[in-house]
């Protein structure tokens, strides 16, 4: 049997519209913002009349008709103006199950003041639920009779529901009947018994009239009427059988891994098989070869074809998905939905795609432009859907309870729609919705449910979990909305510091912009879940340093501790000795710091914070002082030198000659090098502790003597005085005489100065070196030296010298009886001279010194 393709589809679109009188915008339509009038004929202005909505969904569009006039909005208040009166007014939408519901009111009248009326439109689509057996998995529509067909998988039936939504007959014996299709040309069921690995045929009188067996696992089957086949999918090893008209297996065709869903495209006439092993879509054309394999996203469950757009629908259950392929077998979009979609189909009614999903309990519903519009509650675990055009009715098998449920655009029980609105979640966060065993999710700050008369607890919960969930109980009895308040859970954040003065104030700093202080050691504050930046500081600026000084913290449902340590900033400050001799021991004593001990180097090095510190300086070598023994030292953000300068104690050392004639140069050389002179009797210098040797001499070489000559001195922290006491050295000169009778007296002049006397032979005189002018007397005798000369000059030259002389007794004078008399005097008066004049030289000599 052919189909004629183009009278399907333009039955399908004929299908969409209005009556002539109404006027609509598809779901979705970007044009539809704000309220729109469109006015067929005019009308005399008048009053203001507001049109109120109740019960859409946001943004849907509808219309109301007055006098012959139609208004469309898709917010929900329309605004016109009408004459004094009483006036009927009809209303209609084409969103997806909702109708006018003209029992609260279709009649109003228009006064002088502005007139408000409530529109009401109730949510119809759920007709209730229809028992069948255990895991109902299978469901197909047989045109024939307007039955529909669902397979019971572990009770091994297939359940038969009539017109008038009755299971009218259960055909038993089926082994474990999975997937179920309808074959127009012959009017025929087909039924998988997995059981069996078979497909059983029933005929108009739901009678088992065959089975075709050679089934490799099979699962899942279709009706292609191009060709009247039937094709069966075996998941196993990755076929599909092709059973023809007389129900013969005739071939099979090889597609990707694990196939489990099957679709016909009258478009093309193409066979689409859906691969949840490969996430692929292999496509069989009318010569049944694969002709291409589409990628779709993970796990490909389900198929369908939209004859609207000539779209194929394919339900992705591991990606929570809809993929959608054109005519030209190109995925153009994919459809967010619920939880594991595992089943797929179209109504032709409304032109829309009904996606289970398994684990949400509930149909996702996509219109023409392939936005989801709704979802709608069933039982647990919906499995396969199936339209039924006869009554315009979808059919979604429950296979967790046991249950088909009924959805309708026209009849039935009445929904409502409750909306959710969250407050303080941040924009774009994601939260959860979980009522009425069916859970929901979104990124904006709305969801809408419809819920049917009940009372219902919910449970709400943010992805960012560092909100506190939501619950509560509703009673729903009409459209309502429900305000949920998330409160952000907030952990404790303490940040404790460490090392910094009592009652100094720290900063810590947020990169979300909070600010704290305190003058305690710890700031404690509240923040949600998340990663935060921080930096700290302090008062004391360059003063101190922290660790850490900024990092980050994560707060993931606990509460968090961060320790921060400031640490005191100091600065090098050294101090360098010069002027002790290497290895002497030192000290820096620094105002309220312990002293620095004995240092032996030249250096010393402490790290100091800012400020102004005192400090002394010393040394235990009593022979060493500093510059400068105390001073400061001011450290300011940076390093610094302090030169220390030791000096040697100088002490005074004075000598003191005696004995040198005045102005005689003498000296004094120091073991050291040093060498002092002087023509006072007095040498003074500085030395420094220490013991020292020295010499003495003068510029009279051997002339004088002196005492000590040398020696050491030792200066132990104060003056030295000494005395050098200079003695003249005199050599003996021995004078022997020969003619003088024993014992007489003679004398020695030296000089005409100094008279010496003696009684004996010898006599004997020390004289200084030099040279002497030397006479000899005695009375009644004269005197002769070498030569026979009256008086001899002698040189004293370092040694002593030995003068012979002869003394000749002076003959008596004839002329006179006194002349020995007189020349006795003579002798006296002359050696009394001499004395006399020796005695003045000698006082003015004593005089002198």
């Amino acid at each position: 049997m052919k189909i004629n393709k183009r009278l399907l589809l333009t039955i399908c679109i004929s299908a969409l519209f209005f009556s002539s009188m109404s006027a609509w915008i598809i779901p979705g339509s970007t044009a539809t913002n704000a309220p729109t009038q469109y006015m067929t004929s005019s009308v005399e202005t008048g009053y203001n009349v507001y049109m109120h909505e109740n019960g859409l969904p946001m943004s849907s569009v509808w219309s109301v008709t007055v006098s012959g006039i139609t208004y469309t909005s898709s917010s929900d208040l329309i605004t016109f103006s009408l004459q004094y009166g009483e006036y009927n007014f009809t209303a209609a939408t084409r969103v997806s199950g909702f109708s006018w519901d003209s029992a609260y009111n279709n009649t109003f009248f228009v006064n002088t003041s502005g007139t408000n009326v409530s529109v009401y439109f109730t949510q119809n689509q759920y007709i209730g639920n229809l028992s069948v057996q255990s895991t109902p998995e299978g469901i197909a529509f047989d045109s024939f009779n307007n039955y529909v067909y669902v397979s019971n998988d572990n009770s091994n039936s297939v359940s038969v529901i009539s017109p008038s939504n009755r299971v009218v007959q259960t055909i038993p014996d089926m082994s474990g009947p999975l997937g179920v299709t309808f074959d127009p040309f012959n009017h025929y069921v087909y039924v998988i018994e997995a059981g069996t690995k078979s497909v059983s045929v029933l005929n108009q009188s739901n009678v088992v009239i065959m089975n075709i067996s050679d089934q490799r696992y099979p699962c899942a089957l279709a009706f292609d009427p191009y060709n009247d086949y039937v094709y069966v999918i075996n998941q196993v090893n990755n076929t599909v059988s092709v059973i023809n008209q007389s129900n013969v297996m005739i071939m099979n065709i090889s597609v990707q891994i694990a196939p489990l869903a099957i679709a016909f495209d009258p478009y093309n006439d193409y066979i689409y098989v859906a691969n949840a092993g490969s996430n692929s879509v292999s496509v069989i054309n009318q010569s049944n070869v694969v002709v291409k394999n589409i990628s779709v996203k993970y796990e490909p469950h389900g198929l369908a074809f939209d004859p609207y757009n000539d779209y194929i629908y394919v339900a992705n259950a591991g990606s929570n998905s809809v993929s959608v392929i054109n005519q030209s077998n190109v995925v153009v979009k994919n459809i967010s939905v619920e939880y594991c979609p595992v089943a797929i189909g179209f109504d032709s009614y409304n032109d829309y795609i009904y996606v289970d999903s398994y684990l949400n309990n509930s149909v996702s519903v996509i219109n023409q432009s392939n936005v989801v519009v709704m979802n709608i509650p069933v039982q647990s675990n919906p499995y396969a859907i199936a339209f039924d055009p006869y009554n315009d009715y979808i059919y979604v098998a429950n296979s967790g309870s046991g249950t088909v449920s009924i959805l309708s655009s026209t009849t039935g029980i009445a929904f409502y729609n409750v909306l959710f609105k969250e407050s303080n979640l941040p924009s774009k966060t994601e939260w959860n919705l979980s009522i009425g065993g069916r859970n929901f999710s979104s990124n904006s700050n709305e969801i809408c449910i419809p819920l049917t008369e009940s009372e219902y607890t919910f449970h709400a919960s943010a992805s960012n979990d560092s909100y506190f969930p939501v619950a509560g109980k509703i009673s729903v009895s009409n459209n309502q909305i429900v305000n949920l308040q998330f409160q952000q859970n907030m952990y404790e954040v303490n940040f404790t510091e460490s090392g910094l003065p009592s009652a100094t104030t720290w900063y810590l700093n947020l990169s979300n912009g909070q600010s704290f202080h305190s003058t305690t050691n710890t700031i404690s504050f509240l923040e949600p879940n998340g990663t935060y930046h921080y930096t700290v500081s302090s008062m004391k600026g360059r003063t101190y340093s922290l660790t850490p000084s900024s990092g980050n913290f994560t707060i993931s449902g606990a509460n968090q501790s961060t320790s921060i340590t400031f640490t005191e900033v100091t600065f090098q400050v050294t101090f360098n000795e010069t002027g002790l001799p290497s290895g002497t021991s030192w000290y820096v004593n620094i105002s309220e710091m312990a002293s620095s001990g004995p240092i032996n180097t030249a250096s010393y090095t402490v790290y100091l914070t800012n400020g102004t510190y005192n400090y002394m300086i010393a040394t235990p070598d009593k022979s060493y002082e500093p510059s400068s023994a105390s001073s400061s030292v001011e450290v300011n953000g940076a390093s610094q030198n302090v030169s220390i300068t030791f000096s040697e104690l100088m002490y005074q050392v004075t000598f003191n000659e005696s004995g040198l004639p005045s102005g005689t140069t003498w000296y004094l050389n120091l073991s050291s090098g040093q060498s002092f002179h002087s023509t006072m009797n007095t040498i003074s210098f500085l030395e420094p502790n220490g013991t020292y040797h020295y010499t003495v001499s003068s510029m009279k070489g051997r002339t004088y003597s002196l005492t000590p000559s040398s020696g050491n001195f030792t200066i132990s922290g104060s003056a030295y005085s000494s005395s050098v006491a200079f003695s003249e050295v005199k050599y003996q000169i021995t004078f022997t005489e020969s003619g003088l009778p024993s014992g007489t007296t003679w004398y020695i002049a030296v000089d005409n100065s100094s008279l010496y006397e003696a009684s004996q032979s010898n006599n004997l005189i020390d004289l200084p070196n030099g040279t002497y002018y030397i006479t000899a007397m005695s009375r009644g005798y004269s005197s002769s030296f070498t030569g026979n000369s009256t008086h001899i000059i002698i040189t004293v030259n370092g040694s002593s010298i030995t003068v012979n002389l002869t003394f000749t007794k002076i003959s008596s004078v004839v002329t006179s009886k006194h002349s020995s008399s007189n020349d006795l005097f003579i002798a006296i008066g002359t050696a009394a001279g001499i004395i006399a004049g020796i005695a003045a030289g000698f006082f003015v000599f004593r005089k002198k010194n």
